[in-house]
């Protein structure tokens, strides 16, 4: 074989090893779940916040969308100084950090 089919062969090899080894590199990247660059931390993971009404006669009952919250007692009416207030605690139940 000629000098310029041999290295035209041997770029060819080299570049498909090339390609392969970023195809292996990017896959790679797909199932890492942290990335650090620097200061900064990207972690994947599980978020899940709760929130609980601390003002109710069971202290901790979770606040879902049918929770009745800010309501005057004894179906007190709505006027100027009517004052209402609620004391909620926000728990972390996921994996991730929570700041």
């Amino acid at each position: 074989m000629k000098k310029t089919t041999k290295r035209a062969l041997f770029l060819s090899f080299a570049s498909m090893f090339l390609c392969f080894t970023m195809l292996l590199g990017t896959t790679y990247a797909w199932f890492t779940d942290s990335v650090e660059s620097g200061v900064n931390q990207i972690v994947a993971g599980n978020l899940d916040v709760e929130l609980y009404n601390d003002k109710t006669t069971t202290a901790g009952t979770e606040v879902d969308d049918q929770t009745k919250l800010f309501e005057l007692p004894n179906n007190g009416v709505w006027e100027p100084g009517a004052m209402v207030y609620e004391n909620f605690t926000v728990a972390n139940k996921g994996d991730l950090a929570l700041k």
